[in-house]
């Protein structure tokens, strides 16, 4: 690794010349902009990296946040880790990713700045320690009501609207929904039965604990089954992975999307785009989200943030989209 003294050493100068002039505070020792600008172009190309742990201990910032996954498998989890990641790598920012089931308070030891929980959380137990050490924290995503962890999410309420009055347009007056148990789930259920009050069933709401997609393909089957003669014409689902296995649940039982059963998910996770029929869905705004949380976190205003959604039609909802 490059020191500050091989800095010193190649241009024939002090290692306080090199250290004043990395630092920002050549003007302490008189030192000409030439000579700052030398050291400056010298260090970087001779790959200097400053030393992070010297920079705690000096006070200084780590220039690193923490962050939590709620899961690795989720592709729309994924596209936000993505985002970060470049968000970071433009504000010269480090990321230390961990599970949220893993030790979550292992990232304490990295002695990070602030932390970016990726996904809804269904307890903030284990987060005191965060807060005990006034790590500021922020949630993409859900949790449980807080005072001082903020979160950034899409407006839900209005993206179900909007999916609601999608098909209610379209002509569907009886309409299912399907999802998991988790909070977010939870939530998006109780946003689906405000819009959708006059055109649902009991029946018709069906959750499932299984992985994802498997989830979506048995919830849209047991739908089905349970709804006797009178179905549900359109099926809204609580994120676009169990959308597509509910898809595929409705091809199998033999139901054509959307000519017999009209489908939506929510997120606008890539393979929406890409499914046979292209999918229906609530499109969040990631770059937006994912801004706003880093703002938040590396010293912004602390606020809750909702951010607009935007309805995404796509062939599993309007049968002159499939060949277009």
């Amino acid at each position: 690794m490059v020191t500050q003294k091989d800095i010193a050493d190649n241009l024939g100068v002090s290692i306080a010349v090199v250290s004043r002039a990395l630092s920002g505070k050549a003007k302490e020792i008189g030192l000409s902009q030439d000579t700052v600008r030398k050291v400056l172009e010298t260090a970087d190309r001779m790959g200097y990296v400053p030393n992070a742990n010297a920079r705690i201990l000096r006070g200084a910032s780590s220039y690193t946040l923490g962050v939590l996954a709620s899961s690795f498998n989720d592709p729309f989890l994924g596209v936000i880790i993505g985002e970060l990641q470049r968000i970071a790598a433009e504000q010269k920012y480090s990321l230390v990713i961990e599970g949220l089931s893993n030790n979550t308070g292992a990232l304490l030891k990295h002695q990070v700045n602030g932390l970016i929980i990726v996904g809804s959380c269904e307890s903030l137990d284990w987060a005191e320690a965060y807060h005990a050490n006034r790590i500021p924290c922020v949630c993409i995503g859900h949790t449980p009501e807080s005072d001082w962890v903020q979160t950034v999410t899409v407006d839900e309420a209005a993206g179900f609207q909007l999916l609601v009055e999608h098909l209610l347009e379209l002509g569907h007056q009886h309409l299912g929904f399907i999802g998991g148990n988790s909070l977010l789930h939870h939530q998006r259920q109780q946003h689906f039965r405000r819009f959708a009050a006059d055109g649902t069933r009991d029946e018709w709401i069906v959750t499932s604990d299984a992985s994802p997609t498997e989830a979506g393909r048995e919830a849209a089957q047991a739908l089905i089954e349970q709804s006797g003669p009178e179905k549900p014409s359109a099926i809204i689902a609580a994120s676009d992975i169990r959308a597509l296995g509910a898809l595929r649940g409705l091809l199998d039982e033999g139901y054509s999307v959307p000519l017999d059963v009209a489908l939506t998910g929510f997120d606008d996770i890539p393979l929406a785009e890409y499914a046979i029929p292209s999918l229906t869905t609530i499109r969040q705004p990631i770059d937006a989200i994912c801004e706003a949380a880093f703002r938040t976190v590396t010293g912004g205003e602390l606020s809750q943030v909702r951010l607009p959604p935007e309805l995404v039609v796509r062939g599993s909802t309007t049968a002159q989209y499939i060949s277009g």
